[in-house]
């Protein structure tokens, strides 16, 4: 199938097709159920100037190349139903901004490239994509995310990409992503415990300085935010760690996770950062985050796995600070602050 760009002048209106209910159940069978179907979009279209949407727009995806674009998506859709080669937005220029879409059913919801600064997001809502909602690459700095719904995604919600920094989440819902296996392409929602490659709402991998406030995480597979370095699996080394990251006044039933691969079995992940412990582990950094005003709901928890942060006011939920690899390397966790927090909520015993 042939794709053809298209230019788009300022202001202009790209006119698509209305959706239908039972066209929506068709491609979840072809893009959640399994992917045994390659779908590939219709049209592929490139903004170089402002964009307003006037109708749902069906199987195209677009790409912004040019600074200072606004896509007004005026409350409606971009649904590409596809799962092959397909990311609804790619976006290539710096201080764009995005508000009032939603965008949905394609093989990868949003992916900023590498190095753009100042995209902003407003009232945006990226669901039940094949792989990820918001792919952030690396070197991006300024993302905003103010009120979007980062939801049902098939791995990671939000990924804050290594040397990103910088970037606001708040006022926002991240919601059941994390889901699809990888190996099938079938989702678990049912199945949890059953899926080996989990993926939590916001992953922060060797990323900095980013603030997440105000932000209601739920039901993500693997946690609600994992903070982490990676260990160089496909060959580059991470320069940073996952430090100086503040997440405040937020709501939890799933989690967060500090030095999130810290005592996660790498042997055959190839990493370039030296092996500790038979070969099988790496030492982790997420040092200098400020948790504060967080609400953990049933049996969410924080765990700890690093040294030098700061946990204060957590209400519900428990506190974990421990780790397997570290104690038995003899270089046990020492320092976490801790203020406005009830003891029994803080154990050194990973349950």
């Amino acid at each position: 199938m042939t794709l053809r760009a298209m230019n788009i002048t300022r202001k202009s209106r790209f006119m698509g097709a209305r959706k239908t209910a039972a066209v929506l159940a068709v491609i979840q069978l072809l893009v959640i159920g399994g992917c045994a179907t390659k779908e590939y979009v219709n049209e592929s279209i490139t903004l170089a100037e402002d964009h307003l949407l006037d109708a749902d727009v069906l199987k195209t995806k677009y790409t912004i190349n040019a600074a200072g674009v606004v896509l007004d998506g005026n409350g409606y859709t971009i649904d590409g139903r596809c799962n092959t080669d397909c990311i609804g937005l790619t976006i290539n220029a710096n201080n764009v901004t995005v508000r009032n879409v939603t965008i949905t059913g394609f093989d990868g919801g949003v992916s900023i490239n590498p190095h753009v600064s100042g995209v902003r997001f407003e009232n945006v809502k990226i669901l039940n994509n094949v792989n990820h909602g918001v792919f952030v690459n690396v070197g991006v700095n300024g993302f905003t995310c103010n009120n979007c719904d980062v939801s049902d995604n098939g791995t990671m919600g939000i990924y804050l990409e290594y040397n990103s920094y910088g970037a606001v989440i708040e006022n926002s819902r991240i919601a059941n992503n994390g889901y699809r296996d990888k190996d099938t392409g079938s989702w678990k929602q049912n199945l949890k415990n059953d899926k080996k490659d989990k993926r939590e709402g916001l992953a922060i991998d060797s990323s900095q300085n980013n603030i997440v406030r105000n932000t209601v995480f739920s039901g993500n597979a693997l946690t609600g935010i994992t903070l982490y370095r990676n260990c160089g699996e496909r060959g580059i080394r991470r320069e940073w760690g996952a430090n100086y990251n503040h997440i405040s006044n937020s709501t939890f039933n799933d989690g967060i996770h500090i030095a999130a691969r810290q005592d996660k079995d790498l042997s055959s992940w190839s990493c370039v950062e030296p092996y500790i412990l038979d070969s099988r582990y790496v030492m982790d950094e997420a040092e200098y985050n400020i948790l504060d005003n967080i609400t953990l709901e049933g049996n969410a928890t924080i765990v700890v796995q690093d040294d030098n942060n700061s946990i204060t006011s957590v209400n519900g939920g428990k506190i974990i600070f421990s780790s397997v690899v570290r104690d038995a390397i003899n270089q046990p966790l020492a320092t976490l602050t801790t203020d406005n927090i009830d003891n029994t909520v803080l154990t050194k015993a990973v349950n």
